[in-house]
């Protein structure tokens, strides 16, 4: 399987959690998706911004966690730190991570 499957078999799996931690992030996510079904890009690039904002101090507060699957098979998972995220380079880089809710293990989200 390639990273784009891999990816769109996860993709399935991205889902939201009741924890209160992570209700602000949810809504901003909801905006999002909303503005860019609606082919509003322009007006979607705020919310996004302020999304990816909240998903960082999330990573740092420890509310939410990342998941590495690297690549060839994705087999092998392993928990990765703030630092190694930023280091992360999706446009070359044939792993994938996900972020799950460090309170429910719920999947939230992919950084491909």
């Amino acid at each position: 399987m390639d990273k784009e499957e891999y990816e769109d078999l996860l993709e399935l799996q991205n889902n939201y959690c009741d924890c209160p931690e992570l209700k602000s992030l949810f809504s901003l996510r909801k905006i999002c998706s909303s503005l860019i079904a609606q082919s509003k890009i322009e007006e979607a690039k705020r919310p996004i911004m302020k999304y990816n904002a909240k998903m960082s101090v999330l990573l740092n507060k420890g509310k939410i966690e990342a998941i590495l699957h690297e690549a060839p098979h994705f087999s092998s998972k392993r928990k990765i730190g703030i630092s190694e995220i930023n280091e992360y380079d999706h446009n070359t880089s044939e792993n994938v991570i996900t972020l799950h809710c460090s309170r429910c293990g719920q999947q939230i989200d992919i950084i491909g």
